[in-house]
């Protein structure tokens, strides 16, 4: 990991030591170990069925591991639902709701008067991408204005950092692109609506080594049985990244070592 003079900047606002978890006895992750700054963006990688879901399962509270532990600006929040922030592959918005009113559900569940809430959350369509849409169904969305939404929903949590589980990976091509230059810029730039100073942060599972690479602070490789941490890639490059950034050298050589790694562990 890079150290760095200033202890405040590296000290992580999330990570998780020692993680195991089991299933019917078996480990399917073991030993894993994490660290999120404020402001990062981190990637996890790896063959299908090494655990990287059941890591996220973990992480998020919704399952509790058989060992280890889970920091959230230095408290245990290990096996506590609802204190990081779960993005799923799907949108998940409900139909028969609008997008506004999909948005605000966080904030209902925590008693905001509706009103209240939805002139709370009006401000952020613009910055999200989506105003003029606040009245419209998701079906009337498409696939990329639909994650949009997905992803201003759970800000509305107001925890500071996001896990993302290949919230991309059914888009086509170019909204993919799209979506990947916007999330990029918003995760840098954002706080969490109503949260105070800190800044978002996030942890990301994809399939897609580039797209890793070109969100990503750090890239952590999962590989084995059970899933463990095989490498960690430090992605130097500077923030924000522009389009040509993949045609660079430097870019083809951390492509290629990650893919060395992932592939000799598939």
């Amino acid at each position: 990991m890079t150290t760095s003079p200033d202890a405040a900047r590296d000290t992580p606002v999330f990570c998780c030591r020692d993680i195991v978890k089991c299933y019917e006895g078996e480990p399917v992750i073991s030993g894993i170990n994490l660290d999120l700054r404020a402001g990062e963006i981190i990637s996890l990688v790896g063959p299908s069925g090494v655990g990287k879901t059941t890591l996220f399962n973990v992480l998020a509270g919704v399952d509790k591991p058989d060992a280890g532990q889970i920091l959230l600006n230095g408290a245990d929040i290990t096996g506590v639902a609802g204190r990081v922030s779960y993005m799923m592959q799907k949108a998940l918005l409900l139909e028969y709701r609008t997008v506004l009113n999909n948005v605000i559900l966080p904030l209902l569940i925590r008693g905001v008067p509706q009103q209240a809430a939805r002139e709370q959350v009006t401000p952020f369509f613009t910055e999200f991408g989506l105003s003029g849409c606040e009245d419209k169904y998701p079906g009337q969305l498409s696939g990329g204005m639909q994650q949009r939404a997905a992803l201003l929903r759970s800000c509305l949590q107001e925890n500071p950092v996001i896990l993302l589980d290949e919230p991309f990976s059914a888009l086509d091509a170019l909204t993919r692109r799209n979506m990947r230059d916007w999330f990029q810029n918003i995760i840098r730039s954002a706080r969490p609506p109503a949260s105070g100073s800190q800044r978002l942060s996030a942890v990301f599972i994809t399939h897609d080594v580039e797209e890793a690479i070109v969100l990503s602070d750090r890239v952590y490789t999962l590989a084995g049985t059970p899933g463990r941490i095989s490498a960690v890639f430090e992605i130097a490059a500077a923030h924000p990244r522009s389009r040509d950034y993949p045609l660079t050298p430097e870019f083809a050589a951390q492509k290629k070592a990650i893919l060395d790694v992932v592939e000799g562990s598939a």
